[in-house]
């Protein structure tokens, strides 16, 4: 890659039309030639200052901070970093599932389990009940 393509991948990139394996292609192009980044960066405030615009000043660090954020952005991306979460989700609703079930079950003595079970009385004493031929007050 030579530093015109380079510039041409760099404008790509920072206009999100790049796709990953570019901008793969642009962080190894950024490791390996770091001053193509700074010239990048002053055609840029050059480009900017001629319209008009605000310049764009670089830190000392700015192509690591680039790389750094490209790769956490891809990594927040992959499966693998959202998959725990995921999990954990589908678990705590397969708990609430179930936490659903045991309180909506309907809730029966032990006596409506036994279909030959007899209902009886402990006490059989004979109750007197008052005839009409006999007066109420005694």
């Amino acid at each position: 890659m030579n530093q015109s393509e380079f510039f041409d991948l760099a404008d790509r990139v920072f206009d999100l039309e790049a796709s990953e394996n570019e901008v793969s292609n642009f962080e190894s192009a950024v490791e390996s030639h770091p001053d193509w980044m700074e010239v990048y960066v002053d055609q840029k405030s050059a480009m900017h200052g001629a319209l008009g615009l605000a310049p764009i000043e670089a830190s000392l660090g700015f192509d690591s901070g680039v790389v750094a954020l490209w790769r956490a952005d891809r990594i927040r991306r992959s499966a693998g970093y959202w998959a725990p979460t995921a999990f954990a989700a589908v678990a705590a609703a397969v708990g609430i599932l179930a936490l659903i079930q045991v309180l909506t079950a309907p809730v029966s003595p032990a006596a409506f389990g036994k279909p030959r079970a007899e209902a009886r009385l402990e006490n059989q004493s004979p109750v007197d009940f008052p005839s009409l031929r006999e007066p109420l007050a005694k």
